[in-house]
């Protein structure tokens, strides 16, 4: 059956309005809570002492760089289940999927440093004008196992297969 939200917080505005909205609200009675990153980032200590059932990220590749203010609050976020929705995942560099990564499934890809030199580096040497056959070959291979590991955890929807569900603008 249909779950529906009784009760919605939302979380924005200047540093008194949310002053005026955690005197009347209490985030842990609340069925959705929704905010902004820079709030989160500002008000961690409020978020931080409720274990939440879910975080769900919007345009979650505002997380890609993990030395962010941004990136940094919404990993001190104790929950249950981690979502991220974005559009553009990776932007740049394939570095950029572990730091998503690692905020929905901490270690999954492992270290930083491991992922680096596991994938990060033979792909990008592979993507030189001038690599050599095997460093092209080890790129390749690279990017098909981290394709392997991660699609099971990747549900893409182009905009023409979802757009008639839509609801008008």
């Amino acid at each position: 059956g249909k779950t529906s939200l009784q009760k919605v917080v939302m979380y924005l505005g200047s540093p008194r309005v949310r002053d005026g909205i955690r005197q009347r609200e209490k985030f842990n009675e609340a069925d959705l809570v929704v905010t902004s990153y820079e709030v989160l980032a500002s008000d961690l200590e409020h978020f931080r002492s409720i274990r939440w059932n879910y975080q769900v990220l919007d345009e979650g590749h505002v997380i890609k760089n993990p030395k962010t203010r941004a990136a940094k609050a919404v990993r001190c976020i104790s929950a249950s289940h981690r979502l991220l929705l974005s559009g553009t995942p990776i932007q740049n560099t394939v570095l950029e999927l572990w730091a998503i990564f690692d905020f929905l499934m901490p270690g999954f890809l492992g270290s930083e440093q491991s992922f680096k030199q596991t994938y990060g580096k033979p792909i990008l040497a592979s993507r030189d004008a001038k690599c050599t056959d095997k460093q092209r070959e080890n790129g390749m291979a690279a990017m098909e196992a981290l394709h392997r590991q991660v699609l099971p955890f990747v549900l893409r929807r182009l905009k023409d297969d979802v757009l008639s569900e839509l609801p008008p603008k």
